[in-house]
């Protein structure tokens, strides 16, 4: 028992860099309107500043499986938790656009946390208790990302504080810093436990260093277990006779017996990201702001967003074993289906209009007589738009 107590403390310890990519990955979406104004940004350098990250990650991806066999899993681990936290600071202290994208953009090379904190504990864990530890990452992303809609929200609200300390911190001026910058204590965290953390005994075995494996092995699974364990990792390492180039293993990937897994699995990941999931993720507040919403309603309505996903990825990691991943992965298409389709039919029934109340609102808006003619005109949504463009060039041809 407390060998399997040590797997569940050092995968917990590394499954944190599923929390800080969460963090990092939502706090931006309650900076919006505060660096646009600030920094006076188009909406080209507004999505440049959000997505920097996602340009950072495929960047680092590719080298992120030399560091890992070139330093081992526990020093990469810590030179990607070092970039979240240098992130955080620089993010957080910007004087201008330019040092903030720059900043995210570093913050994205530590995206491949997900990927490398999946791999140590998979090769750290015990055969059972492996697919239990490896989902202690997915579950701690949804719940930074729930944190950081959270956090937001109570910056913001704390910002509205007229009591002296809001004022003396700094919290009524810089909104989005506190936002950004509210990252660097768990970052902070997180790289000083990683020290604690053994190397992957894996790492060790690939590296010829069989008696450093062991006694890693030791303190993680029963003795009985640590022969069967390091032959089996031996034998997947003699059975890579050469190490095969790039070209190689392209060359594998697009073999006409994988033909049909691979455009399978890039359908299923182009599915996934067309959704419009990531959009919502880091403009949630905005999203909901420009439905109508007030700003704190706006804020508050994000943290729902990221509940939903804690609540859903809890049942998809309960269910999966159960069900299978076939069944799951069909389910989820459909889900996905049925949400865009909602979607849809929400957004062709909108209409927009001039109220005499909203025009009451705008009174402060230079020239604003210029608007009396718009008041009660009802304007169709940009979906009835197009389909009575499409049906005129229909017509025309």
């Amino acid at each position: 028992m407390p060998k399997q107590t040590n797997a569940y403390k050092y995968s917990f310890i590394v499954a944190i860099g599923g929390l800080i990519f969460g963090l990092d990955a939502a706090l931006i979406s309650g900076t919006i309107n505060f660096i646009t104004k600030e920094f006076a940004l188009s909406d080209i350098q507004l999505g440049t500043a959000v997505s920097a990250p996602a340009l950072g990650v495929l960047l680092a991806l590719p080298f992120a499986g030399y560091a890992c066999d070139k330093f081992g899993r526990k020093k990469t681990l810590i030179i990607v938790a070092f970039l979240y936290l240098f992130s955080a600071i620089f993010s957080a202290l910007a004087p201008n656009y330019f040092t903030l994208v720059a900043a995210r953009f570093i913050g994205g090379l530590a995206f491949s946390s997900i990927s490398l904190a999946s791999m140590y504990i998979g090769e750290i864990a015990p055969p059972k208790l492996r697919g239990k530890l490896v989902s202690m990452t997915q579950i701690n992303i949804v719940i930074g990302l729930s944190a950081a809609y959270f956090i937001n929200y109570l910056i913001l609200d704390w910002s509205t504080a007229t009591s002296g300390w809001a004022v003396d911190y700094g919290l009524t001026t810089n909104v989005w810093r506190w936002m950004l910058g509210s990252e660097i204590i768990p970052a902070l965290i997180w790289f000083l436990l990683l020290f604690t953390i053994p190397e992957s005994p894996s790492w060790y075995l690939l590296k010829n260093r069989k008696e450093e494996a062991t006694k890693v092995l030791t303190n993680l699974m029963p003795l009985t277990e640590i022969p069967k364990y390091i032959n089996e990792n031996l034998e997947r390492i003699h059975s890579k006779t050469k190490e095969l180039s790039i070209v190689e293993q392209l060359k594998g990937v697009f073999a006409k017996r994988m033909r049909v897994i691979l455009i399978i699995a890039t359908t299923i990941a182009i599915a996934q990201q067309a959704t419009g999931i990531n959009a919502i993720l880091f403009y949630a507040p905005t999203v909901f702001e420009q439905l109508g919403l007030g700003t704190d309603a706006a804020f508050a309505q994000a943290i729902w967003i990221g509940l939903v996903s804690i609540v859903f990825t809890i049942l998809a990691i309960l269910l999966v074993d159960r069900l299978g991943r076939r069944p799951m992965i069909i389910a989820g298409m459909l889900w996905i289906v049925a949400s865009l389709v909602l979607c849809w039919y929400g957004f062709s029934l909108a209409e927009y209009s001039l109220t005499p109340e909203a025009l009451i609102a705008l009174k402060d808006v230079p020239n604003i007589e210029q608007l009396n003619n718009l008041v009660g005109v009802v304007y169709d949504s940009d979906l009835a738009k197009y389909e009575s463009w499409r049906q005129y060039v229909c017509k025309q041809w």
